[in-house]
Formats: structure tokens, C-alpha cells, sequence
């Protein structure tokens, strides 16, 4: 038996801990992040498998004399992170583009600047495309124009897209290749904004802003498919260097699920991907073309199919309801945050929705993709085909529309995966209830606390923003995600942001919602997994899974008394299938 106990401060090459004989971590504090169980102290794998979990000399013995033992030297081993919602592939396709968050282009003449700069570099047949403006942070406190993008030049097509991925905004040339006119009409769940003389001013929103981003991606990925390859790879060190171990990319079109499987065939892929199809006809569209394709389930461990993601409401147009009463303490409560913050940008905002009064009293705003009908066709359709669906349902409206849509399929899911609702950003408690009695997983964002928006968003009473206590308390499994690249994909980022419930402005939002450390860890681990249909190969660690692991500097379920003390987390190696993908120590 080789002891790498000598090694400094613990630290072990990355060539040893991909050696073929047995490998043994001990010494350590090893959360297996099953339920109930206990910290382990030792963990041994082989051949990307685990082969025990227990104590220092259970696990050695174990592993036999051959094995190669590490000292974690008090570490602590988890298994590794798991974002069950992250757009990897939106991601990889918008790092060519052009970056207009307000760190890099404050203004709108800013922006423009960047995107006139980067213009050069882009064949003229090409879309030129940038990513993340907000204008919530821009200086101008207002969107961008077609008419702003065309200073830009009027030959080739521009397209800008909202940090939310759900609006952007198209230059003239950009309008006229989506066949957008003032005579457009705009499809269903989709808005064509207008100018005072009844021209599209530019913002296209929902679907119809869907069908230019496809556009757009199609044209990339047809010109430059090479590069996305390469971007794969680049893209998931990032990744490996938090931690993540699996993403779960909870939209993919057919065009995209084919150039995944090539990356996999040429082993340029290392990331375990789980793919939820969606259409074709564009992103954000009712997925029915895609019903007659593989089904959930199909492909193998590390690159298979998930749900089928439909869409129910938009992003910042998500389908609220609410009663008279909370629609009066909403509007005092937007009057009071405009008032604090000195800026009307809420009330910005607050003029974006419409509102609507319906026979039963409640008020609603937002957009919808489906009626309930339609929504529950769809996905009694997917699963008599063998689907599992994933609803993407961010407000309080949509979350009861996705609930009664797998109310009315029952046990139609049957063995398939959890039956998912992306994000549930606003509900109460009474949902969260008959969630829960339905068995229905969330798949949760806890850093989108940090985004600006919800810093000026007035809740409305009785409802929960991001209400993870609520949902773990009703019995809901929530699993762990950050929807990047729309938010931070670090976990140990997005663990602060569900312990604390603080902004990045430090305001604190509801914080009953509060939730623990160890709470946090098994939504980016155990639940992470259910919800992707993967826990009988990852999420916990226990033998005869997969060697997906993450070494962090210190335990967080130890270590959690101050703020400082978890923003001092990190991770300093991950590994994925026994093989080290990332070491913080040969960095």
C-alpha cells in the first residue's frame, strides 16, 4: 500500500489520482449526502466507481494493498455538484458573442461601441449578436432600439439579447430577416413592441422574440460548428473549477442534441450532460414536433435524455395572480421601494404588465404559452409516448397551471422521472402543498436573489419569492440550479444566497425562507439527482456509483456562523468518474 499522507498539505497529483489501481480519500469529513446517514471519514474508488464508504481503516482494508491511500487532512469530500438547470449549451453558443452586461457597457452608447468594435470580426453574412443587457442597470434606464442598433450599420442583421434570454431587441436588417414588419402579427405568448408611428421599434418578446434568437443560433451553428465544439470544452472547466460534475441542459433542440453527440463521440466532452428536448421551431415554442423523437431515458449515462421541457409562462412576464386586496399592497409596496431607492425604475417596471380582471375576482398579469387544455393535452400526449415533462413555471399562476396539468395525468408518469417544475419563483403555501401531494420536484435557482430585478420587485403578499423553506416544509424535493447563464453557476455562491436570503446589495428578502447548509447541499447533490433522473449512478456517494466528487477547503454544515465564513468556502479539486478535472493546487 503506497500512503500519500507525506504529500504537501495533502495534495496529491492529478497523474496519481487517475492511477488504475484502487484510490482511497481519508482522513477527511465525507458527507455521502445519503438521508439520514452519518459524515463518513474514508472513500475508495476504481475504474470511475465507488468501491466503499466508511471509516479510515473499513475503507483501506477495502481497498485492498494496492490501493493508493490520499490524506484529505481534514477536508471535507462530497459528492459532486449537480446544476439541474443550467443552459450549457446557450452558454457555449453566447461565449462568441458580444458581453453587454452593464460591467461592460453601462450605457447604451456603450454598448453600442462594444458591438460596433466587435462588428470586424464577424463575416458580413453573419448575425452579429450580443448578450445580457439589463436595462435596469443600464444609465439610460430604458431598453435599446432598433433604431440605437442601427448606428451599429444597416446591412447586416443585429441582435441583442435580455439577460433573461426571453426579449431582445433586433436591428432593422435583424427585423426584416425574422420577417417582422408593422404588419406582423405576433404569434401567441409572443410581443412586438411599436413606436408612436406604428413601426416595430426593435423589442420582440416571449416567442416572438424566440424565433429571431433561432435564427441567429441557427446561423452560427451552421457557419461555425467547429467552435461550438471548442467552446464545449473551454466551457466546462469553468464548470469543473466550482465543482459542477453534471449539468442538466434544460433546452435542446435537435440541431444541438446532435453536435452534443458528436463532442461525446470524440470524447471532447468530459461533462455528464442530461439534454431536455425542446422544439425546433424555436426555443421557447410548445415542443409538439418533438414528441415523435427519442423519448426520456435513451442514451448513456453521461450524455441521456430528460424530460421534455414546456414552457408556461415568460421571465419578467411570468403569469402572476393575485386578489384585489394584494394588488393594492403590491402597488403601495412598489410606491415605497421607488421612494427608497430614489428611481423610478421600479415603477418602470411596474408599467411593463398588463393587468387583467377575471369572473372570480383575481387579478392576473404575464404571458402564457398554453391554456390549461392545452397544457394538459401536451403532456398527456408526452407521456403516453414515454416523456417525462418539465414545466417552466415562474409565477404563482403558472405554477397552479402545472400542477393541474400533472393532477389531470396522474399516474400516467409512472416509472418515468419526477414529474419537474422549473423555477415555482413565486408561490404560497398552498401550492407548495398540492405539489407535494402530487410528488412534483422544483428545480430552484437560490442566486437569483442576486439579480437586480428581484431587488426592485415589490412580492405580493402571501407569496413566497424563492420560497425554499416553504417547499422543503411541505415536503417538496427541491433540487439545486443556477439557469446560467442567466445567473451565477457557482453552488458555494448559491449556497450563500439561500442561508442568508441577501441580495448582492446585502437587503434581506423574506428571510423566513432561510434554508441550512446541509439543506443546500442535497439540493445540489442528492436532489439534483432525482430530479434528473440520475441518482442511481450519482448524488450520493455510496458503492457501485459513479466517482463524481468535489473537495472543499472546509465543511459548510461546520463553518456557516458568519457570511465571511462561507464566502471563505472553495473548492480545491473535483472529480469526475475517478478522474481529476480540476486541482485549485496546480493552478
Amino acid at each position: 500500500m503506497t500512503t500519500m499522507a507525506s504529500c504537501r498539505n495533502g495534495v496529491v497529483p492529478a497523474r496519481v489520482l487517475a492511477m488504475a489501481s484502487p484510490c482511497v480519500l481519508t482522513g477527511g469529513v465525507v458527507h455521502t449526502m445519503v438521508a439520514g446517514a452519518e459524515p463518513a471519514q474514508a472513500l475508495a474508488w476504481a475504474d470511475g466507481r465507488i468501491l466503499a464508504v466508511g471509516t479510515d481503516q473499513q475503507v483501506t482494508d477495502e481497498a485492498g494493498q494496492d490501493a493508493t491511500v490520499i490524506d484529505l487532512a481534514g477536508r471535507t469530500l462530497l459528492p459532486g455538484f449537480i446544476d439541474a438547470h443550467h443552459h450549457f449549451s446557450g452558454a457555449v453558443i453566447d461565449s462568441v458573442a458580444v458581453d453587454c452586461s452593464a460591467a461592460q457597457a453601462p450605457s447604451i452608447d456603450a454598448l453600442i461601441e462594444r458591438l460596433r468594435a466587435a462588428a470586424a470580426d464577424v463575416p458580413p453574412d453573419q448575425w452579429l449578436v450580443g448578450v445580457g443587457y439589463d436595462e435596469l442597470c443600464l444609465a439610460d434606464q430604458r431598453h435599446p432600439t432598433r433604431s440605437d442598433l442601427d448606428r451599429i450599420g444597416t446591412s447586416r442583421p443585429v441582435l441583442l439579447h435580455h439577460y433573461s434570454f426571453h426579449e431582445g431587441v433586433l436591428s432593422s436588417a435583424g427585423l426584416a430577416a425574422a420577417g417582422i414588419d408593422r404588419h406582423a402579427t405576433p404569434p401567441r405568448a409572443g410581443i412586438i413592441e411599436h413606436d408612436r408611428a406604428g413601426e416595430p421599434n426593435g423589442r420582440v418578446i416571449e416567442t416572438a422574440y424566440s424565433g429571431a434568437a433561432k435564427l441567429a443560433q441557427d446561423s452560427f451553428l451552421r457557419a461555425q460548428p467547429d467552435d461550438f465544439l471548442a467552446g464545449l470544452q473551454a466551457y466546462q472547466d469553468q464548470l469543473f473549477r466550482v465543482g459542477i460534475t453534471r449539468v442538466c441542459d434544460p433546452l435542446v433542440p435537435a440541431e444541438v442534441e446532435t453536435l452534443y453527440r458528436t463532442a461525446h463521440q470524440q470524447k471532447r466532452l468530459q461533462m455528464p450532460i442530461v439534454m431536455l428536448p425542446g422544439s425546433s421551431t424555436g426555443n421557447l415554442c410548445p415542443p409538439w414536433d418533438r414528441l415523435d423523437g427519442a423519448i426520456t431515458g435513451e442514451g448513456p449515462e453521461d450524455l441521456r435524455l430528460g424530460h421534455l421541457k414546456v414552457f408556461l409562462d415568460g421571465a419578467t412576464r411570468c403569469a402572476i395572480s393575485m386578489s384585489l386586496g394584494q394588488l393594492g399592497r403590491s402597488a403601495l409596496g412598489a410606491l415605497a421601494l421607488a421612494w427608497r431607492a430614489r428611481s423610478l425604475s421600479v415603477l418602470h417596471e411596474a408599467g411593463d404588465m398588463s393587468f387583467r380582471l377575471g369572473r372570480d375576482l383575481q387579478v392576473r398579469s404575464g404571458v402564457r404559452y398554453l391554456s390549461r387544455e392545452q397544457s394538459r393535452d401536451l403532456t398527456t400526449q408526452a407521456c403516453d409516448r414515454g416523456f417525462a415533462v418539465a414545466f417552466h413555471a415562474i409565477g404563482n399562476d403558472a405554477v397552479d397551471q402545472a400542477i393541474d396539468a400533472f393532477a389531470h395525468v396522474g399516474s400516467r408518469h409512472g416509472e418515468l422521472p419526477p414529474p419537474r417544475i422549473e423555477h415555482a419563483t413565486l408561490l404560497d403555501v398552498d401550492l407548495a402543498k398540492r405539489a407535494a401531494d402530487l410528488g412534483i420536484c422544483v428545480v430552484s435557482q437560490p442566486s437569483f436573489l442576486e439579480l437586480p430585478v428581484f431587488q426592485s420587485m415589490p412580492i405580493p403578499p402571501g407569496l413566497r419569492l424563492l420560497g425554499h423553506r416553504t417547499m422543503l416544509d411541505a415536503g417538496i424535493r427541491v433540487a439545486g440550479s443556477s439557469d446560467a447563464p442567466v445567473a451565477s453557476f457557482d453552488p458555494l455562491a448559491a449556497l450563500r444566497c439561500a442561508v442568508s436570503r441577501r441580495t448582492a446589495e446585502g437587503q434581506e428578502i423574506q428571510p423566513a425562507e432561510a434554508v441550512s447548509p446541509a439543506e443546500v447541499l442535497a439540493m445540489y447533490t442528492r436532489e439534483a439527482a432525482y430530479a434528473t433522473g440520475s441518482l442511481p449512478v450519482c448524488g450520493t456517494l455510496e458503492p457501485g456509483k459513479r466517482a463524481d466528487l468535489v473537495v472543499l477547503n472546509a465543511d459548510p454544515c461546520t463553518t456557516h456562523e458568519t457570511l465571511d465564513a462561507l464566502a471563505a468556502l472553495a473548492v480545491e479539486r473535483t472529480i469526475v468518474g475517478g478522474e481529476t478535472v480540476y486541482d485549485a493546487d496546480s493552478q
